[in-house]
This record gives C-alpha cells, sequence and structure tokens, in this order.
C-alpha cells in the first residue's frame, strides 16, 4: 500500500510536470544548442565518444570540461539523429527525474507525502527552471542537480556511502559546481539520517568525499578559469569599503526565486569586481544562513532546506563576477531549496485544522507557476522570440539587443538589425560581437572592406581571441591587397587554431596572389587533411594546379 502511495504521487508530479511543460518540446534550437548539438560533428557517431572524454578536447573549443552532458548528446543522436524535438523530450524527462528526487528528499526528511508532494511541485513548476529545461546546450545543470541529489539521498541510507560517493564524481564530471555535492552529502548524513552516526563508521565516508574533493579540484579550478571575463567586458563600480556591492545581483536572484516577474535569457547586469566590501557581503550571506540551519534544531528539513540554499549560493555568488552575472539557468539547483521550505511551510500550516486558507495560498502560488512556466516556455521557441522577449524585458542589455540584431539580419531586415548593433554599441562601446556584426555587413552586404577593416580592428582590440574578427579582418585585408597584412593576420589565427580549414584555405588563396604556389598549395592541402569535405579548397587546389 504504502508503495503504490509512493507511486502515486510521482505519477501526480510527473503528469503536473509535463501539463506545464507540454509546449517546451519544440523543434527548435535556440541559444547555444547549435554549438553543443546542431553543428557539433563530434557527437554523430560513438567513436568519438573517446575524444571527449579528454580535456584537450575542451581547451581546444574553450569549454568547461563536462564529459558526461557531451555524452548524453551522444546518446540523444543514436536516438533521435538531429530531431529538436528528440532532445528538448530528454530535457524534461531529466527534470520529472529530479522532481521524484525532491519529492523522495523531503520524504527522507519525515514530511508527509502531500506536503513532501507540494515542495517537489515548486521545485518542478518554478517558473526560473524553464531556462534549463528549455535549452538543450543548458543540460549540465539538470544532470549536475540529478547527481548531487542522488549523492545526498545514498548518503542519508545506511551503508550507502559508495553509491554517494559515485554519486559525487558522476556529479562533478557534469559541472564544476557539482563538488558542492560533497558538503550537501555530508550535511545529508548527519541531518536526515537515520540514527546517531558513530564516528568509526562515518570515518571512511568523510575520508572517501575528501579524496574526491581534492581529486576534482583541478577540473573546478580550470573551469571557473574559463569563466571569468574577458578583456573589454563593463564591470560595475564598486567601492572597496562597500559591502552592498552585490546587491543587484543577489536582489534579483531572489525577486526571482520569490516573485519570478520579469524573465529574460540575459537581465542585462554588468560583471561585479572581487572586492573586500563584495567578499564580505557574500560571507554575512552565507553565515546567515548557516546560523539560520543551526538554529533549526529539531526541524530537519528546514535545517537542510538553509543548508542547501547555503551551499547552492556559492556558484549564483561567484557568478557574478562572470560575463553574465544573473542567469536563472544558474538557479536550476537552488530552487530545490525553495521547494524543502515550501514543503516545511506546508508542513506547519497544512496539518493544523481549518488550513483551508493555506491550502489556497499553496495552490494559487503553484498555478500561478505553472501558468508562468508555459508562457515563458513560448518564448523558447525559436531566436527571434527569445532575444525579443530579452530586449522588452531588459532593453539595457547590450547582448541582448545584439543577438536580436543578429535574428533580424538573418531575417533580411537590415535596417533594424542595424538599429539594435548600433543600441548594442552605445549600452556598451566594447562589445566585440556588435562591432564583428558591423564589420560584417560592410563587408559581406555593402562589398566595402576598407569601411569593414575599422570595425574588425575595434572587435579584436575588445576581445582579441575572437576567431570570426580574426577570419573576417584577414578576408578584408586581402579584398583591399593589404597582402602582407592579411597573411599575418590569418597566422596569428591559426597559431591559436591551427584545426581551422577555412584560415588555412584563405591563406592559401593570400599566398598564391604573391605568387607562392607551393606554399598555396600546402595551405589548401592542410585545409583537406582538417575537413576533407570542404570544397572551397579543393576547388582553389584543383584551379591551381591546373595552372601549372
Amino acid at each position: 500500500m504504502a508503495t503504490t502511495r509512493r507511486r502515486s504521487a510521482a505519477l501526480v508530479l510527473l503528469v503536473i510536470a509535463a501539463l506545464a511543460y507540454f509546449n517546451a518540446v519544440s523543434d527548435v534550437f535556440v541559444y547555444d544548442d547549435d554549438l553543443f548539438v546542431g553543428d557539433n560533428v563530434a557527437i554523430r557517431s560513438w567513436r568519438n565518444a573517446p575524444m571527449v572524454l579528454r580535456p584537450s578536447f575542451y581547451v581546444e573549443r574553450a569549454l568547461a570540461y563536462r564529459p558526461l552532458v557531451m555524452l548524453s548528446y551522444f546518446w540523444d543522436y543514436s536516438l533521435w539523429g538531429l530531431r529538436e524535438r528528440g532532445f528538448h523530450f530528454t530535457n524534461f524527462a531529466v527534470h520529472g527525474i529530479n522532481a521524484i528526487l525532491v519529492l523522495l528528499l523531503a520524504q527522507r526528511a519525515g514530511l508527509s507525502r502531500g506536503v513532501s508532494l507540494v515542495g517537489a511541485l515548486a521545485f518542478a513548476l518554478h517558473p526560473v527552471q524553464a531556462e534549463a529545461v528549455n535549452g538543450v546546450a543548458f543540460r549540465e545543470e539538470m544532470l549536475c542537480l540529478l547527481f548531487v541529489l542522488c549523492a545526498a539521498l545514498f548518503s542519508s541510507a545506511p551503508r550507502r556511502w559508495p553509491l554517494a560517493a559515485l554519486a559525487v564524481i558522476f556529479a562533478a564530471l557534469s559541472k564544476e559546481t557539482g563538488v558542492l555535492a560533497v558538503p550537501l552529502a555530508i550535511t545529508a548524513y548527519h541531518v536526515l539520517g537515520t540514527g546517531k552516526p558513530a564516528p568509526r563508521a562515518s570515518r571512511p565516508w568523510l575520508i572517501s568525499l575528501a579524496a574526491i574533493a581534492f581529486a576534482l579540484a583541478p577540473i573546478i579550478l580550470w573551469s571557473l578559469w574559463k569563466l571569468l571575463p574577458e578583456s573589454g567586458a563593463p564591470a560595475v563600480d564598486m567601492s572597496l569599503s562597500d559591502p552592498a556591492a552585490l546587491i543587484p545581483v543577489l536582489a534579483r536572484y531572489a525577486g526571482l526565486a520569490a516573485v519570478p516577474h520579469g524573465l529574460s535569457v540575459d537581465h542585462g547586469l554588468r560583471p561585479a569586481q572581487l572586492t573586500f566590501g563584495s567578499a564580505l557581503g557574500m560571507t554575512v550571506l552565507l553565515g546567515g544562513l548557516m546560523a539560520g540551519a543551526a538554529w533549526a534544531r529539531g526541524q530537519r528539513v528546514l535545517r537542510f532546506g538553509l543548508v542547501w540554499l547555503a551551499v547552492m549560493a556559492i556558484p549564483l555568488l561567484v557568478s557574478a563576477f562572470t560575463p553574465i552575472p544573473v542567469a536563472e539557468r544558474r538557479m536550476y539547483g537552488a530552487i530545490v531549496g525553495f521547494g524543502l521550505l515550501a514543503s516545511w511551510v506546508g508542513s506547519q500550516r497544512l496539518a493544523i485544522p481549518k488550513a483551508r486558507a493555506a491550502t489556497a495560498v499553496f495552490c494559487l502560488m503553484l498555478i500561478s507557476f505553472a501558468a508562468l512556466t508555459t508562457a515563458r516556455n513560448n518564448a523558447w521557441r525559436g531566436s527571434h522570440a527569445l532575444w525579443r522577449s530579452a530586449v522588452a524585458t531588459s532593453p539595457n542589455s547590450y547582448r541582448a539587443r545584439n543577438n536580436l540584431g543578429t535574428c533580424y539580419y538573418t531575417r533580411g531586415a537590415i535596417s533594424m538589425a542595424l538599429k539594435q548593433c548600433h543600441v548594442s554599441l552605445a549600452l556598451n562601446p566594447q562589445n566585440a560581437e556588435a562591432l564583428y556584426n558591423l564589420g560584417s555587413d560592410c563587408l559581406l552586404r555593402q562589398g566595402s572592406a576598407e569601411k569593414a577593416i575599422p570595425w574588425y580592428e575595434r572587435a579584436l582590440a575588445a576581445k582579441p581571441s575572437h576567431a570570426g574578427a580574426h577570419l573576417n579582418l584577414g578576408e578584408a585585408y586581402r579584398r583591399a591587397g593589404r597582402l602582407d597584412d592579411a597573411v599575418a593576420q590569418f597566422q596569428r589565427l591559426l597559431s591559436a587554431h591551427p584545426d581551422n580549414a577555412q584560415a588555412h584555405n584563405n591563406l592559401g588563396v593570400c599566398y598564391e596572389q604573391k605568387g607562392l604556389a607551393a606554399q598555396a598549395a600546402a595551405e589548401y592541402e592542410r585545409a583537406l587533411a582538417i575537413d576533407p569535405a570542404f570544397e572551397p579548397a579543393r576547388v582553389n587546389l584543383r584551379k591551381l594546379r591546373g595552372r601549372q
């Protein structure tokens, strides 16, 4: 009977979540989905699976080391090909599993099935979760949380610590913040576990977790280094002695959790600078949450929920110093704490006689969450809708303006595209993408290399690692007759990206125009060695040999 009731609660949870996300299984890739899936030829054959386990795969692409996420794309491609609906369905399936794990976690804390279901629904239906669920490229948030939840559940059960240790490893291989499963697992062991753990029995478990955290440290540090702002990213000017420096970021995250209004893929906030004041502010916040957890003795779910929020707040605070300081997808794991606290409130209010008012409030909250989530899913049904929504919500976001301009350009609305790019540039004069787009308009549409060159030079001054700007600037130099500058530009690009077939081909064209046939042929051959299907290099090599 108990098993049947548990299954019924899980089924109700999945059905309600499916109703809220019925329009999330779309037939389009948006945002970074093409980068990780659509244009990622590596995932199209399991023979490439060993390649994505090697750190070099991520170093060459300037990506964080998240091999389990990449392997999940292999799995999806083997099932669906490049059919977008299949990838989105997998995202929702992982979200559903996570919701069930939250349900089990609340029950493990001693709450009733009904109250636990309220907390799990608060997690599953919260509107900020829509970004992680709809973005195939953001699957790392959900996979990481899946294993963090498993680590907490295994830790709270007797003699399951080997499985918990394995879950910690999988969490960190899904996303670097998965290492936070270590303190959460230890807390679950002591707070949610049955009985008082004996020190000797817990010693192997604690030593194992410490060893895992130490072994994963290089991966974590390297991945976090990849997230640091590049030169040219505007920063908030914060006083050294101002502990309120992080208030805009913290207020936005708190507002999104409590009253999820104004959802956007980009909130237009600038990255912060790490100062003594900001460090003090973070310490006070985390200390307050931990003090609340220490005070809540006897309230297991409240205590664990506060610890969860404190631990999961760490990556949110760190994100304040990255180019995108507020991102709803990063809240995916923290919302578990929101759900646990909702369960605790429900256990205090719904269990008393005549709790109709509390029941009505919880029902209204969940219905509102579901409606907002369904509405938010519509913004993810295409790039144009996504960035138009972002500009409407955050008109001062230079990234949203630039990306909306790119969408307009793709649709042929050139004047509207250029307008958005210029607005983006006014908001951030060092916006490399807007500078690059304006240069590309001059080069590709207007056919004016001379006009394009200053735009590309400014883009590279703002972001020296911009491969597209290097490539197009070299081409603009070539068209302007500045062959030596073009050769130098392509060589500079190839020193950082030796596997860029387009750069090898363009360098070959420059050599051919300079009368260096042997060097030109060598570059065409290198391009074809990298990509045998690269037709421009094949045609150029055939024509060159035909003239010899």
